[in-house]
């Protein structure tokens, strides 16, 4: 053993001090930054005790809570970065309230937290409940560990979400207002469904809530899933691509069945009722081209493929091409801008390549592969004739739009009457 030097002793022992003074330092500067408010009930506007206020990141990890006081309010602590906060009642007497009250956790605010937020303040509505069994179809057996979901009746977003005990049953605390109720297995062995046995968001029954009202008989039948398995790769180098969306369609296109999102390997997943189905995989930050099974050109080239319960479709790839941009803005002829306006990219043998609606300020990008495309703007209300670029009325009068790889084309416009 090496004995070190009263001198060296010394030199260490401080080193050692100031290592677990800056350690220390770095808990407490890490949790340095706050965000505090109010919780109030919405109606009487008196502070509310004892309820939960926590942080989660954007992304849905938690970070951290707080209890209100007698006061109604609260203090929390945080590391500095981006957050969402919700304010809940452990109770469940009211219900759960999102920041800036939004109707959903996904469409809350962002709240950036560096060192002192205050004023982040929660008022709460008394909820009601609906209550339910989840059961497997055919023996009915209830099934334990399902998720019931609630999504709002007008927007889709998801309001909450409980999961079903032992015995098949879940309670859902809810704001007063009108929901689509959909049960599904997060381990994918049984195939999702909305309340009175539908298979989309479209078809599902309303259930209306009301304040301290429970709604009982919500109960979902599910049938065992049926699978697609398959890759996401890149057309061009067929390198793998994670992090993309691929969704399952009903074969005529009117509604979605599933969403998953491609692993870190480019591969998905995804669990349906038994039925036929077309595949499209896409990418949120458009750098690549929505793309079809087979790699056609457009959702009706693409061709169906079948899934029965419990049956698994293997090997599915779908290759998608690096994207050009086409940028543009949809107005009305006093020029104010049009929004959910659908804005599409056309083959030239007038099938869809791919579409999105314009934002609210009536703007829109279009993520296309390369090739010649004409663009069309159509409102899903008919409130204004279809137009195609440039400001024509038919499809064959409009000009051909040719984009490359990495190109933007910006003001694609269109005046709508």
């Amino acid at each position: 053993m090496v004995l070190l030097a009263k001198t060296e002793r010394s030199r260490y022992r401080w080193l050692a001090i100031f290592l677990v003074s800056v350690g220390l330092f770095a808990v407490d500067a890490a949790l340095a930054a706050t965000v505090s408010g109010t919780v109030s009930d919405a109606d009487a506007k008196a502070p509310l005790a004892s309820k939960n206020v926590a942080a989660y990141t954007a992304t849905g990890t938690l970070q951290g809570t707080a209890t209100t006081d007698s006061q109604g309010r609260y203090v929390l602590g945080l590391p500095s970065g981006d957050y969402r906060i919700l304010a809940y009642d452990p109770t469940g007497t009211y219900a759960t309230t999102f920041g800036n009250d939004a109707d959903s956790f996904e469409t809350s605010s962002v709240i950036s937290v560096v060192d002192a937020v205050s004023g982040v303040n929660f008022a709460l509505r008394r909820s009601g409940s609906v209550a339910g069994t989840v059961f497997s179809a055919g023996i009915g057996r209830p099934l334990n560990g399902m998720t019931v979901a609630a999504y709002n009746a007008g927007s889709g977003t998801r309001r909450g979400f409980a999961q079903t005990d032992s015995r098949g049953t879940y309670a859902l605390v809810l704001p007063p207002g009108a929901y689509k109720l959909a049960a599904y297995d997060e381990q994918g062995a049984f195939a999702p469904r909305f309340f009175l046995n539908q298979p989309a968001f479209a078809a599902a029954a309303v259930v209306t809530v009301t304040v301290t009202r429970v709604t009982a008989g919500v109960d979902f039948f599910l049938d065992f899933a049926g699978h697609f398995t398959g890759t996401v790769v890149d057309a061009d180098t067929h390198v793998v691509l994670p992090g993309l969306t691929v969704t399952a369609y009903s074969s005529d296109g009117t509604s979605i069945a599933a969403t998953v999102e491609s692993d870190a390997a480019g591969n998905f997943t995804i669990n349906v009722a038994a039925g036929s189905y077309k595949l499209i995989a896409a990418d949120p930050s458009g750098t690549y081209a929505a793309g079809f099974v087979d790699d056609v050109n457009s959702f009706a080239a693409e061709r169906s493929v079948s899934v029965g319960p419990a049956q698994v479709r293997e090997n599915l790839s779908i290759s998608l091409h690096r994207a050009g941009t086409v940028k543009g803005r949809v107005q009305e002829a006093s020029d104010g801008p049009l929004t959910a306006i659908t804005v599409a990219a056309y083959n030239g043998d007038g099938s869809q390549r791919t579409s999105v609606q314009t934002d609210r300020n009536g703007t829109y990008a279009l993520a296309l592969p390369p090739g010649a495309f004409r663009i069309g703007a159509y409102d899903n209300a008919t409130r204004y004739a279809t137009q195609f670029y440039p400001g024509r009325n038919l499809f064959r009068a409009s000009s051909v739009v040719v984009i490359t790889t990495g190109q933007i084309i910006p003001a694609v416009d269109f005046t709508l009457i």
